[in-house]
């Protein structure tokens, strides 16, 4: 039954939507590693690759630009001959200006190496294999135009090095399986030859007459121009670099057996000095005076050409770096320690600056003391006030791969190289060192221990004060550690495909097998159940019992679940891989959104959102509906301010970034001065502004006489959303009841429904019709006033006189006019007229009558049978007995004349008994 209910329209609803990315509201910049540096050949410009990032500085230590590229480390870098561009390996070809202005960029699939010809005309690109759904792709060698035309390329497996003639008229490239390769300047393979292993470096002679390479098998190879093998050099390890002096009669190599090498143009061992690590880099000043070597020990060291130590420094990590100036005044030296040092020939450090660049690997927003601690892959964490400043920072033994603050955030705890905890101003009150890097740190919920995973598989628990209480060897990595809400667990995800629980004591109190490592785990906020993150989502009781588990889709394929979460109010269960997955708290599956690779997800404290992180950062409200999203080279963790409005991002390339996720709300009424209430909460009259969080609403609009109107707004952050609504009159009711129901009402000839109805309508007089078959319709006028209910009872008369026909007794048939119409009792409906009535019922005489009915009468008829008489019945039984009576009397006369007449001799009888069957 339709239910004639009059829904307010919505008249012109979105005047107007303006759509703007929301801007940071502060960024933080931390630390790289120097992957890479080249002087400019002017002198003026070093540029450094670290992740992500390539910083240009001049000569005095000035931070001209920092180059954003994709996701990866960058290598390589190579200038222009007239130093006004760079070419990076990153994930993709960039070549920028020496101002940092993108010119242009070529996508491939990983750049590794790149190498401007001498004249600046050409620029050689070396890519390595990416192998996806099993296949491999990359492996070629690229040479474009300095405007970034493709010339030619060439299939030769994953490139590691590529080097130009001098006279440009030859390309060198060596290859990961092992083979050097020598092309025209047009693309035509000259000559190749295959060494034992990996080739990682080759280098023309300064006259072009010779090219050197050094390669995993030990040895430094040394050709002709033309491809013939002049000789070659057994060290005791992987040579990884090699470096001719400015006149050709000398080459020196660098080894992973920590030696320096230099050799004679024949091949004849001059010197070889002994690092304390892998020697990484060697380089040759361009005066010839000086041989720079830098080792994994994290020193640089400088050479006479004798093999003389002209001196060292210290820096606090892996060296991969070095570049001496074009004059060979300056020597540039690039660390892993995230800075990039600038030395004079003689070795006096002129200064030292941070490489912007690295990673923000953990993030812990304390909300009662508004702290912000920040772990980098800097080696460095930092706490950040909420606008961004820095309150203090503390450098580590190397990169910072989780902080957590105490329950009562008096102390910080920081693990990555060893564990470290710090007072809540900075000081470091104790630190303990551990065999293997420590990946995840969480604390008791009392504050008094804290527990920590390493990478050699080990879960140790130490006191606040730095005392282990106990350890537990497992098979594998830990991934993820988290205590319960009330202290009495803490569970462990590991990488040998399981979940283990411990008391506070350090006992296995349970675990469970899965299918994939334990990427993650989340207990709700009532310490009943445990979420794991593996192959599917296991939800648990927190006695071990599993709940349910659910496998993530990805098209037709499952995919592993990398990180899960727990909304605050415990309601909802949200699980990243491809794209974001969300399930109720007994495992069914509310909504996804994406396809994007994710390995992090947070709720919001208010429950009404979360953030996912990955190759993009998406804010999504909990019903799935997108708030929010951010490109980003990657991004591996993020935080919610407090008050569920501000979310911290951190970037890949150690970038942190602070969005506050508001929106603007312009809403206007027609007529204007409606009261405008915001998700239940009133705001004010319209014409209104307001600034909302990003979040969905339910937007209600009042006014007094009008027709309250309600409408669903999505806001998401940086928009600025107009709405213009325009209001009706308020309606009127009006209930309908007939007797019968059922009754079809017309209102102004318009079809409303059956009745019993009940409608709203503008303020008005109607004409109201009823109709139901069999009955007379029925017209009324009605008058309406706003915002009153008017009640209508109808009784209808029927078109049609009623006869009731009984009988006694009952079942006789009934006709009417020849017609069958039931058996008594009937109650028929007929026209006005006259009728022949016939009543039949066997053994009994039928019943004829004539009735008249008149429009709308009711007639009542009874009628009592009379049983038949059978004649033929009669007639049969009277023979019989008449028969009887005769053949008895002739009986009886036959009797008496054998008594009275005279004796006579036996014979037969002239008279024959009847049998009368008595």
């Amino acid at each position: 039954m339709q239910s004639g209910i009059l829904v307010p329209v919505l008249m012109a609803v979105v005047a107007l939507t303006l759509t703007t990315s929301a801007q940071p509201v502060w960024t933080f910049q931390t630390k790289g590693p120097a992957y890479s540096v080249f002087w400019s050949p002017d002198g003026s410009l070093v540029a450094v690759g670290s992740e992500t990032y390539v910083n240009i500085f001049s000569a005095d230590g000035e931070l001209i630009c920092a180059f954003k590229t994709g996701h990866g480390y960058i290598t390589s870098i190579s200038w222009t001959p007239d130093s006004s561009k760079v070419a990076i390996a990153s994930e993709k070809l960039y070549v920028v200006s020496s101002e940092g202005e993108e010119l242009w960029n070529y996508d491939m699939n990983g750049t590794v190496c790149v190498a401007w010809s001498p004249d600046g005309t050409k620029l050689a690109a070396g890519e390595e294999v990416i192998v996806r759904k099993k296949e491999e792709l990359g492996k070629r060698v690229f040479v474009f135009s300095s405007e970034g035309e493709l010339l030619w390329s060439y299939e030769i497996g994953y490139v590691l090095s590529v080097d130009w003639s001098l006279d440009g008229s030859r390309l060198a490239v060596s290859t990961r399986d092992g083979k050097i390769y020598v092309f025209s300047s047009d693309g035509t393979k000259l000559w190749s030859h295959e060494a034992g292993d990996w080739v990682r470096t080759v280098k023309w002679s300064p006259d072009g007459s010779k090219l050197a390479a050094g390669s995993d098998d030990q040895r430094v190879y040394v050709f002709t121009k033309d491809g013939g093998l002049l000789w070659s050099y057994l060290t005791q390890h992987y040579v990884l670099s090699v470096s001719w002096s400015p006149d050709g009669s000398k080459l020196a190599a660098g080894s992973v057996d920590k030696n320096v090498y230099v050799l004679s143009n024949d091949g004849e061992l001059l010197w070889k000095r002994s690092a304390g690590s892998y020697v990484l880099a060697v380089s040759w000043s361009p005066d010839g005076e000086k041989i720079a070597a830098s080792s994994a020990d994290g020193k640089v060291y400088v050479f006479s050409p004798e093999g003389d130590l002209l001196w060292s420094y210290q820096t606090k990590s892996w060296i991969w770096a070095i570049d001496w100036s074009p004059d060979s005044s300056k020597l540039a030296v690039g660390s892993m320690d995230n800075h990039l040092y600038m030395f004079t020939s003689e070795g006096e450090l002129l200064w030292k600056e941070k490489v912007v660049g690295g990673n923000v690997e953990a993030i812990d927003w304390s909300y009662e003391t508004s702290r912000i601690a920040v772990g980098c892959e800097d080696w460095t964490v930092y706490v950040l006030s909420p606008s961004g400043e820095l309150i203090w920072s503390n450098e580590t033994e190397d990169e910072v791969l989780d902080v957590e603050w105490s329950p009562d955030k008096s102390k910080l705890a920081v693990v990555g190289a060893e564990v470290y905890v710090f007072s809540s101003e900075g000081e470091l009150l104790w630190d303990y060192k551990t065999e293997s890097k420590v990946r995840r740190v969480s604390w008791s919920p009392d504050g008094s221990k804290l527990v920590v995973g390493l990478w050699n598989g080990y879960v140790m628990a130490l006191s606040s004060e730095g005392e282990l209480l106990w350890d537990y060897k497992t098979k594998e990595r830990i991934l993820d550690i988290e205590w319960s809400s009330d202290g009495s667990q803490v569970a462990v995800g590991n990488a040998d495909n399981k979940i283990y629980v411990f008391s506070p004591e350090g006992k296995v109190k349970w675990s469970h097998k899965t299918k994939n490592s334990v990427y993650s785990i989340s207990w709700s906020p009532d310490g009943s159940r445990l979420a794991v993150g593996s192959d599917k989502v296991y939800v648990y009781r927190s006695d071990g019992e599993p709940l349910w588990s659910e496998k993530v889709p990805v098209g037709e394929k499952y995919t592993d679940v990398v990180a899960v979460s727990w909304s605050p109010d415990g309601s909802k269960l949200a699980a990243v891989s491809k794209g974001v997955h969300v399930f109720d708290s007994e495992g069914k599956k509310l909504w996804s959104y994406g396809d994007e690779e994710l390995v992090y997800v947070s709720w919001s404290p208010d429950s009404s959102k979360l953030v996912a992180v990955g190759e993009r950062v998406l804010v999504l409200g909990s019903n799935g509906a997108l708030l929010w999203e951010m490109n980003v080279s990657f991004s591996y963790v993020a935080a919610w301010s407090p008050d569920s409005l501000g979310v911290l991002v951190g970037e890949y390339g150690g970038k942190l970034y602070f969005y506050k996720l508001t929106a603007k709300f312009k809403v206007d009424s027609d007529p204007s001065g409606a009261k405008i209430y915001v998700a239940g909460e009133y705001k004010g009259e319209a014409p209104l502004e307001l600034e909302l969080p990003a979040g969905v609403y339910e937007v209600k609009v009042v006014f007094e006489g009008k027709a309250p109107l309600t409408d669903v707004v999505t806001l998401k952050a940086g928009e600025t959303v107009e709405k213009t609504y325009t209001l009706s009159v308020v309606p009127a009711k009006l209930k309908v009841e007939s007797e019968p129901s059922g009754a079809k009402v017309y209102v102004n000839r318009e079809y409303k429904g059956d009745t019993p109805l009940e409608i709203e309508l503008p303020a008005g007089t109607y004409e109201v019709k009823l109709e139901l078959e069999g009955y007379k319709s029925l017209t009324d006028t009605v008058v309406l006033e706003a915002g009153t209910a008017v009640e209508k009872t109808y009784t209808l008369k029927s078109i049609y006189a009623t006869l009731k026909v009984e009988s006694e007794p009952r079942g006789a048939s009934v006709y009417v006019d020849g017609i069958y119409r039931g058996a008594t009792p009937v109650e028929i409906q007929l026209p006005p007229g006259t009728y022949d009535i016939v009543l039949e019922l066997e053994g009994y005489n039928v019943v004829k009558d004539t009735i008249t009915l008149e429009e709308g009468e009711t007639v009542e008829k009874t009628y009592t049978l009379t049983e038949k008489i059978d004649w033929p019945l009669i007639i049969a039984v009277a023979g019989v007995i008449a028969i009887v009576v005769v053949a008895a009397a002739l009986l009886l006369l036959k009797r008496r004349a054998k008594t009275e007449a005279p004796e006579e001799k036996p014979g037969p009888s002239p008279v024959e008994t009847i049998d009368t069957g008595f």
